[in-house]
């Protein structure tokens, strides 16, 4: 069985050591039609119905400096309702500490706001903008924006999802409006709910994501986090590890992934919990044009591909499910001396030793692409799984980063992001580089010459190769204490 090579793209320049495999378009054998005929065509993009999210935010916004209020018209589901049509704009950091701290790049923009500012009245505002002009209404009585502020109820939980939660509270809600500000990010699975998942919490092979970027002169550093993937934000290791991840890119034009992981061990007879930050960085991109498009993909492969209930049960969130050691409390005067009680929460998912024992159940290989050539590949990483730990909601960003755990993850990028596409699977190089090559018409790219830094030859000098000769690991890489 012979290979070839038909669209003769290998990447960058190749060692002799590495396993080139992936890079063949098809392979030649005596069964017809044992190929992938659909890359051959490289004037039409192919139709995937894996394609989840396939977005622009080009020209979007990186700051938010004041929040636009909306009333929304509430006469539809409560007849005594006092609808006014009032309008509102205040700083953002001030109403977004007031009514949910420490989610300010994570407040979602389908939420719904109330207000009891007014004696005996109760009013529902929507968000419509960002970045306008400080206004109120005349009829808020308050000397200024900011004191309007404190009419709102505050907490998260006062907060609802949308506007279709006003007539019932287990109403799905739909993806929310970009609003032409970054990040746009949503609750794509509510665990409690028979709603449709905008993404499954867990793909059956892995996962996809593309983005198509322009620095528009900026700065590397002013890229930011661009993605981000999992529970919003706490301030507790145990409400996240596992389910974050981001990436982003550095100063000197490296893309960093970051995740907060969690594991175990045992010692005299008992397993004490840890968790350690986890991360990776490419080595610098080629990509030099301050103002050429240039696309980056990013692929997590998993080596066991589950379907079904396996999704859930082969190292997935039922292996949460379990007991969680709890306070105790007793009202009443009796024997017991243990100050603590094993309970068992049917709703909630906990990290445990059985979840960290299945974490090979979880491996896969993570792969990024800089205009469909391979520039990283990192064996044996663990995928993130969202999971509900009853704090927060998992999400997906998109151009921004969230709150809290230590600031790993918070920023915003600044970079012009033209499109953004999110796939149920691992994209193979060659689709990788066809979806690249069908675009390549559309977009003023920054073509990279043979001398990049992205050459492979790097990864043999500077990484560490398996004995199949397969590249592992970069120097880069590390795994640090948490």
């Amino acid at each position: 069985m012979n290979s070839q090579n038909i669209l003769k793209f290998y990447g960058s320049r190749l060692n002799s050591k590495l396993d080139s495999s992936e890079f063949y378009d098809y392979e030649i054998s005596k069964v017809t039609d044992d190929y992938n005929t659909d890359v051959l065509d490289l004037s039409t993009p192919i139709t995937y119905q894996t394609l989840k999210i396939d977005q622009s935010l080009a020209n979007f916004s990186c700051s938010r400096n004041t929040i636009s209020l909306n009333e929304y018209n509430n006469t539809v589901n409560d007849p005594n309702y006092k609808y006014s049509g009032l309008t509102l704009t205040v700083p953002y950091s001030n109403f977004v500490n007031h009514v949910s701290a420490n989610y300010q790049h994570t407040i979602l923009n389908s939420d719904v706001y109330k207000y009891t500012g007014f004696t005996g009245e109760t009013h529902y505002f929507t968000i419509s903008a960002f970045n306008q002009p400080l206004a109120k209404d005349i009829r808020f009585t308050s000397p200024d924006e900011i004191s309007v502020i404190t009419g709102f109820t505050t907490g998260t939980t006062n907060v609802l999802k949308c506007t279709l939660r006003l007539a019932d509270e287990d109403a799905c809600c739909g993806l929310p409006n970009k609003l032409s500000n970054k990040p746009w990010a949503y609750q794509f699975k509510e665990p409690f709910l028979d709603c449709p998942s905008t993404i499954e919490r867990r793909a059956a092979s892995g996962w996809t994501l593309d983005f198509i970027f322009n620095r528009e002169g900026l700065p590397w550093s002013s890229g930011g986090v661009f993605y981000y993937f999992g529970t919003r934000g706490s301030n507790s290791p145990s409400d996240y590890a596992d389910s974050n991840l981001s990436f982003q890119f550095t100063s000197d034009g490296r893309i960093k992934w970051t995740a907060i992981r969690y594991s175990g061990y045992c010692a005299n007879d008992a397993y004490t919990e840890t968790y350690y930050t986890d991360m990776g960085q490419t080595p610098t991109l080629c990509a030099t044009g301050l103002t050429k498009d240039f696309n980056i993909t990013i692929v997590f492969d998993r080596y066991k591909h589950y379907d079904n209930c396996d999704i859930e049960n082969m190292g997935g969130w039922n292996d949460m499910l379990g007991f969680k050691i709890s306070d105790y409390s007793d009202t009443v005067i009796t024997a017991v001396t243990s100050n603590q009680l094993a309970t068992y929460e049917e709703k909630y998912e906990f990290l445990n030793k059985k979840w960290a024992d299945e974490r090979q159940r979880r491996l896969g290989t993570l792969k990024i692409y800089l205009n469909g050539r391979p520039i990283y590949k990192k064996e044996n990483w663990e995928e993130v799984v969202a999971s509900n730990r009853g704090a927060q909601p998992f999400i997906q960003s998109w151009g921004g980063g969230t709150g809290l755990m230590n600031s790993v993850h918070s920023g915003v990028s600044c970079f012009n992001i033209k499109s953004i596409k999110y796939y149920e699977e691992p994209l193979d190089f060659v689709h990788v580089r066809h979806n690249f090559l069908t675009r390549i018409n559309n977009y003023d790219f920054f073509i990279c010459g043979i001398d990049c830094d992205d050459d492979l030859i790097s990864y043999v000098t500077n990484g560490l190769l398996a004995e199949n000769g397969e590249y592992l690991i970069t120097e880069d890489d590390n795994m640090a204490l948490y």
